[in-house]
């Protein structure tokens, strides 16, 4: 275990371990930051967030979501062996709803079960996932 004092500095030190040259890191949409220590571990960041995100015109109540079908053709197309890692900013819903509502516990819950689906099925696929909640 390497202690870091936030998580910029926990992707510096976990990405390499992860990432190499022809791999791929996935997200919904990723920090302009995660995308540097991605391409610095010598990996491809994909981004995979709903296409009303790009439209900053389009009005949608979230705008953070995984484009799942994206995301399934890009493990098809590298393949699962090349996927280093999945990256899910889930925090940024609770940001878009409000503090109040992001402490209240069945949407916690709600939203911490939505991160334990995606990634139970990434692990069926063989991809290790990484959350900003649980680190691998």
């Amino acid at each position: 275990m390497q202690p870091v004092h936030q998580g910029r500095a926990a992707e510096k030190v976990l990405f390499p371990i992860l990432l190499a040259k022809g791999k791929v890191a996935i997200s919904n949409m990723f920090f302009d930051t995660t995308r540097a220590h991605v391409e610095l571990a010598g990996a491809r960041a994909i981004d995979c967030v709903v296409a009303e995100a790009k439209d900053p015109s389009k009005r949608a109540p979230f705008k953070g979501n995984m484009d799942v079908e994206k995301m399934e053709k890009i493990i098809l197309e590298y393949g699962p062996e090349n996927v280093g890692l999945v990256v899910m900013t889930s925090d940024l819903e609770a940001l878009s709803i409000g503090l109040y509502e992001g402490l209240n516990e069945d949407y916690l819950k709600y939203r911490i079960g939505q991160m334990e689906y995606l990634a139970a099925r990434l692990d069926e696929a063989g991809i290790r996932a990484c959350d900003m909640v649980l680190i691998c």
